[in-house]
């Protein structure tokens, strides 16, 4: 069987093996928009998604970014993403688009739902990692005690995400959307994505041996809100479909910033059962394709667009 390895020339760090029955496993009907969370941006070195989009291109994928602001409001976002769509229509020549999102951008991508029409939705599918859907109770809180405590703060960062690109920086206001309160209105009058194809995926650290430099921001949450990847609460991750939490391979959670790759490099050497098979006949004949223990987050990411490929979209 010819094999070759896929290689980030950026840190000389091996990617996936990649096999002729592999290569087109991602080959979906209609093109991938990649939509980024908050505080990074999408670039030519393509930071925000690790090596996940070469994977997803070197498994046949065509793989779209949104190009929205890092600190935008999910309103001002969603203007942003339609703006993308038709190009990313044109370009791919596709009727529909399937959306990948990760943390607030997948409330950026909810917001966009309510701007497209519904009779003729240019969307196949919405798979969000990650993404707080019911909120932060803890931001009620920190809005009813330490409001003024925003101001310099959204001074700062407003200013800061404006030299870095961003068109509509509004710190305050996209922390207002992300907020228990702004969420519970908002899922009243978007109870599910129906007829939108869409499912939710989430991870939880298990304890500070986990991500280290995620443990001071999980004990606060945790003791906040519960069992949370870092950042946002497992409970606030579900929505209409929540598929399950994602682990690694050595049955530890998944930090928040690594479900998206920030590191650019496995999480363990230790492989599961049937790891060295090609990722199509990996998961040919499961039932669930997606799946939710991983020795590399490659591994998810390709499970679920091949389950993507195989529903017809």
């Amino acid at each position: 069987m010819n094999t070759s390895t896929t290689t980030d020339k950026s840190r000389g760090r091996n990617t996936v093996p990649l096999t002729a029955e592999a290569s087109q496993c991602c080959a979906t009907r209609y093109p991938l928009l990649l939509v980024h969370g908050a505080a990074v941006r999408d670039g030519a070195r393509e930071r925000s998604w690790g090596r996940i989009p070469e994977a997803l291109r070197a498994h046949g994928a065509q793989v779209y970014f949104g190009g929205h602001d890092a600190w935008g409001t999910p309103a001002t976002n969603a203007v942003q993403l339609l703006e993308r769509l038709p190009e990313i229509l044109a370009e791919s020549g596709a009727t529909k688009i399937n959306i990948i999102a990760h943390s607030k951008g997948g409330l950026d991508v909810r917001h966009l739902l309510t701007l497209l029409p519904e009779d003729e939705l240019p969307l196949a599918s919405m798979t969000t990692i990650g993404t707080p859907h019911q909120g932060f109770r803890f931001l009620d809180l920190l809005f009813s005690r330490v409001r003024p405590a925003f101001v310099p703060l959204a001074f700062v960062i407003n200013n800061l995400s404006r030299k870095h690109g961003d068109e509509n920086p509004d710190f305050a206001g996209a922390c207002e959307y992300l907020s228990a309160s702004y969420m519970r209105r908002c899922n009243a009058l978007q109870p599910s994505l129906s007829p939108l194809y869409s499912q939710q995926f989430a991870s939880s650290l298990h304890g500070f041996y986990d991500n280290i430099s995620s443990f001071a921001a999980y004990l606060f949450i945790r003791m906040a809100e519960g069992p949370n990847d870092g950042l946002v609460p497992l409970q606030s991750a579900g929505y209409d479909n929540f598929r399950g939490e994602l682990t690694t391979s050595a049955g530890r959670g998944v930090a928040h910033s690594l479900l998206v790759d920030r590191k650019r490099q496995p999480f363990s050497r230790l492989r599961l059962p049937g790891a060295s098979r090609s990722v199509e006949a990996r998961f040919a004949d499961e039932a669930r394709r997606v799946p939710l223990q991983v020795a590399d987050i490659l591994d998810f990411y390709l499970g679920l667009v091949s389950e993507l490929k195989a529903l017809g979209y």
